[in-house]
């Protein structure tokens, strides 16, 4: 792939999503969810900066920022999940045997990169609800839940991936993060939608 899904229309991206190929799959619409997700959270710590007094400025911007990084860093990973899935299937049509240990590190590697980081969008949504005016409380609380459902969605891509050529140990160990991710992840969206 040389150039970026963002590069398409909505409607591009969703005919290939649709289509007859093998990416982009779920990984890929899992960050680009998640990355819309945080969008809606910065969009709500953004328009409430606009009215902040002077005291609560600081706290914002620092939010508005961490929340940018964010929704750049999950859109990455849109582009990132096509590039290694297209390697791991590659590789995999290249060696009878399955694909290079490289390939399948990256299959299991990227995923679990989105969910770290659908995790950090999710508590950058706990951070800003109280900080966000109440009329925007609706979108921060659907940008978390559209974060936890693109975390549970790349935790199933990584689950997709793990193969009998995982070592056991390499195994149990992404087995254990997607595990915590998951439950960290269930508990943040219980406190958001708490309010």
């Amino acid at each position: 792939m040389t150039d970026s899904l963002w590069n398409q229309t909505l409607a591009d991206f969703r005919d290939a999503l649709g289509a007859d190929r093998p990416t982009p799959s779920c990984g890929a619409a899992s960050a680009v969810s998640a990355s819309l997700g945080m969008a809606l959270v910065g969009m709500a710590v953004r328009i409430t900066l606009a009215d902040a007094t002077e005291a609560d400025r600081l706290p914002l911007q620092d939010l508005l920022s961490r929340c940018d990084t964010l929704t750049e860093s999950l859109g990455q990973q849109a582009d990132a999940d096509v590039r290694a899935f297209d390697a791991y299937l590659a590789s995999d049509k290249e060696h009878p045997e399955g694909p290079a240990p490289e390939a399948l590190r990256q299959a299991l590697a990227v995923p679990l990169a989105s969910a770290r980081l659908c995790h950090q969008g999710l508590e950058a949504a706990r951070a800003a609800l109280p900080l966000c005016k109440p009329g925007l409380r609706s979108d921060v609380v659907a940008g978390a839940g559209l974060l936890h459902a693109a975390l549970g969605a790349v935790l199933l891509n990584l689950d997709a991936n793990l193969d009998a050529r995982t070592a056991a140990e390499e195994r149990a160990a992404l087995e254990q993060a997607r595990d915590t991710l998951q439950a960290d992840a269930d508990a943040l969206l219980q406190a958001i939608r708490a309010g």
